[in-house]
């Protein structure tokens, strides 16, 4: 490392990002500091004392990181605000120019700078970013899509939202990764009449690539199933929005999802690919043209940053071999480092640029000494140590993008070694008969069609290998709740194995070491580790499922409770997308009692997901009078999971000062004459002396008799609202019943009713209720010791 300044440069840098990241500064301090330290390191120069040059040189190195910590700032600084008040805004007029398209799918994406905003009549001018999705019928986005290029300016109507943070504990962050991108808000438009292009002007680069990429993309669908279509558009235009989620799910329990994310591997490819084809060309012209078709293949993708840092760093090994200069790899790495931060700091926090860098430094790292392994110890045979060697590469690279891999994905691939020395050589087959296929397209050549079958039958199998592969019980490890401190835990003991490893001599002493090492690990990795839901107390968290509701229930014995589980459908499950990770990254891993409100499909089917991978001990269902198909099917399914299952029939759960009370909906009159809604069962939790009220879905009419039945028994300290918070439900008599301190309505963002109601929202405030909303807040913790009950911020812990 001595001998490689720019190495130390680039770490400097980016530690100095890095800090900047967690750490808030004020860019005049850390001026005035930098000036201050500058004036200290000229003077040290002329000072003559022991270890002088040692202490200039971290004085310098720490110059280097304040410096990048002013540059990130600086570069952050004037990021715009979210202009509404309101999360969600109907009917705002935006007039901008287009930025970015993206490649239409189900829907139409664009990024537009915002110059002027139009809502009631009130004209602002203002800068700012805004991502528009525009569902369209697809006959109106190819209309759109022949006219429209980048910096046309346009005015469209829209409702305007601020980008979802963390819904629910350890949930994605959409609002911070769209800030990372200079995006501030959300537009969807629902109507191609209100979209209009007002200028013509366009950007020539900028729509150069974007039609050449709508070409190509149309091109493959046009040859291709949408199957294999959706793969190759990933793997060649860094556009994944038509690969499924089952699919990405698979690749991600394989240990193969990297990939689907266009990077250095598919850069490797491309370069192999130009070589061969080029192979009657002399060396520099080789090299030339193939840096050209990297450059080619970097516009194609959209300019991504994985790709483009790959392609920096394969340029520039090129040049240096080019040059028959034996370049360093770790000297190369840091070039490529420093060139994308430099122009775009953020990239720093960006999950492709972590992932690709620490995989090749891992890899210069840890292959050669694999290879003096295989050489020395292992075989002799060449095919094995091939094969090996190959082996090898994915290891090492695993070794470094473990911490990374597991905290982005919670789950590392046991079977990944054998999953990539499949996938990787096929993917690259399947990438390069996808550029021949679309080469030859162009000039109809007739055994085409031949070749784009050959191709589909590779991608099906693949897919079905994939599958059965992240199916297998041991195929993954789930790591919930790993965090940025395990991964520097990890980081630092991998540093020490590594550098103080091979100085050891006897076998028992490497035994002995490589223990510490792992019991070190496990001991520091337990260091940050905080539970949301606490134990010894009665924990609630109403859980974001958007226009649905559930609830997680953790009573001080630890016993669990789930109330309702939200909707499915085809195409999404609030069970298997939502509540099954959420329960899985709070340690959860049995349900002791699932409660069913009523048979609306928004409040249960979601359970199906639940049952698959969670274990149930007990679930308690709604009665409902006569012949229903639906419960039928539902408890033939039940029975044949061997679910415990009960009809609510006024049951009380009682255990260790912890108390469930099942309200049936028998007790509300003649259930014939009553819709579904009516039909639900209420629902109170109670703590000692704090309590919770489900009321489900039960309305207006329904709220009367379970108020003549249950009085005052009904009073609790927080009211979970009905029905979205529709104004069908929650009377006035209810509420002076309840008296609740905290009134908690589950509704989405935006939904297409305008719930909850504002004569509802009134009332409650009336009442001096504190109205706490999932739209606005995401999921809403709170904690009872039994005395009292109080709402927890739960991202602060």
């Amino acid at each position: 490392m001595r001998d490689y300044p720019l190495i130390k440069f680039t770490l400097a840098f980016i530690i100095g990002i890095v800090v900047s990241g967690y750490i808030d500064f004020q860019i005049l301090h850390l001026s005035i500091t930098l000036l201050m330290l500058i004036v200290v390191t000229i003077l040290l120069n002329f000072i003559k004392f022991n270890y002088r040059d040692v202490v200039i040189s971290l004085l310098i190195l720490f110059l280097i990181s304040l410096s990048s910590i002013i540059y990130y700032k600086s570069h952050t600084i004037d990021k715009p605000i979210y202009p509404f008040k309101d999360h969600f805004v109907k009917d705002v007029l935006l007039d901008g120019r287009v930025d970015e398209i993206q490649l239409p799918s189900d829907k139409l994406t664009l990024t537009l700078k915002v110059e002027r905003i139009l809502k009631t009549n009130n004209k602002t001018e203002i800068d700012f970013n805004v991502l528009l999705n525009l569902y369209y019928d697809e006959k109106e986005i190819d209309r759109i899509i022949s006219k429209l290029q980048p910096g046309n300016r346009i005015v469209i109507l829209g409702s305007l939202s601020i980008p979802p943070n963390e819904r629910n504990p350890n949930d994605f962050n959409y609002r911070e990764y769209l800030a990372n991108q200079g995006i501030t808000a959300i537009l969807n438009s629902y109507s191609s009449f209100d979209f209009v292009i007002i200028d013509y002007e366009r950007e020539f680069i900028n729509s150069a690539i974007f039609n050449a990429r709508y070409f190509i993309a149309n091109k493959i669908k046009s040859i291709y199933s949408p199957q294999t279509a959706g793969l190759l558009k990933g793997l060649l235009l860094a556009d994944r929005s038509e690969i499924s989620y089952d699919v990405k799910d698979g690749f991600i329990k394989s240990g193969v999802i990297h990939v689907l994310a266009v990077s250095g591997l598919h850069v490797g490819f491309i370069i192999l690919i130009l070589l061969f084809l080029l192979g009657r060309f002399n060396i520099y012209l080789r090299i030339a043209f193939t840096i050209l078709g990297l450059f080619a293949f970097v516009i194609i993708t959209g300019l991504p940053p994985s790709v483009t840092r790959a392609s920096i760093m394969a340029c520039l090994i090129l040049i240096s071999f080019l040059r028959s200069n034996k370049q360093s790899n770790y000297n190369t790495l840091a070039l490529a480092a420093l060139i994308i931060t430099v122009f775009d700091p953020s990239q720093v926090f960006n999950p492709g640029f972590q992932l690709s860098f620490s995989a090749v430094l891992s890899i210069f790292i840890f292959l050669p000494k694999l290879k003096r392994l295989i050489e020395r110890k292992i075989t002799t045979n060449k095919s094995i140590s091939y094969l090996l060697l190959f082996i090898s590469v994915s290891i090492a690279a695993q070794i470094g993008t473990l911490p990374f891999t597991v905290y982005y994905f919670q789950k590392f691939s046991i079977i990944s070694i054998i999953a990539n020395l499949y996938i990787i050589p096929i993917i690259g087959f399947i990438l390069a008969l996808g550029i021949l296929t679309l080469v030859l397209s162009l000039v109809s050549f007739p055994l085409n069609s031949l070749y784009i079958l050959v191709n589909e039958g590779i991608v099906e199998s693949t897919f079905e290998i994939i599958s059965i592969m992240s199916s297998l019980p041991f195929s993954y490890l789930e790591f919930p709740n790993y965090s940025v401190w395990d991964g520097l835990v990890y980081l630092v003991l991998l540093a020490l194995f590594t550098r103080y490893f091979k100085e050891l001599v006897s076998l028992k002493t490497k035994l002995i070491f490589v223990l510490l090492i792992v019991f070190n690990l496990a001991v520091w990795s337990k260091v940050d580790d905080t539970k949301i839901l606490p134990d010894g107390k009665l924990s609630i968290l109403v859980v974001d499922v958007g226009q649905s509701e559930s609830a997680i229930i953790k009573f001080p014995s630890n016993k669990l409770a789930v109330i309702n589980f939200g909707s499915a459908s085809s195409e999404y499950s609030t069970g298997s997308q939502t509540i099954v990770p959420l329960l899985k990254s709070l340690e959860l891993d049995q349900i002791d009692y699932g409660i069913i409100s009523h048979f609306s499909r928004r409040k249960y089917l979601g359970v199906l997901d639940v049952i698959e991978n969670i274990k149930h001990d007990s679930l308690f269902i709604p009665k409902i009078s006569g012949h229903n198909s639906e419960l039928e099917l539902f408890t033939t399914y039940l029975n044949e999971r061997n679910v415990n299952w009960e009809i609510i029939s006024g049951n009380k759960i009682d255990f260790e000062n912890s108390r469930i009370y099942l309200f049936p909906h028998t007790s509300m009159g003649n259930s014939d004459s009553m819709n579904v809604y009516n039909l639900s069962a209420g629902i109170k939790i109670a703590y000692g002396n704090t309590s919770i009220l489900f009321m489900g879905g039960i309305e207006k009419r329904g709220e009367v008799i379970l108020n003549e039945t249950y009085n005052k028994f009904l009073e609790s300290d927080i009211l979970h609202v009905a029905n979205y918070g529709s104004d069908v439900s929650t009377s006035s008599e209810l509420i002076n019943v309840v008296k609740p301190k905290y009134s908690v309505i589950s509704v989405g963002l935006g939904n297409y009713m305008n719930y909850p109601s504002n004569s509802v929202i009134d009332l409650l405030s009336a009442h001096d209720s504190q109205i706490l909303r999932t739209d606005e807040l995401g999921a809403i913790l709170f904690v009872s010791d039994g005395e009292k009950i109080e709402q927890i911020d739960w991202r602060k812990n």
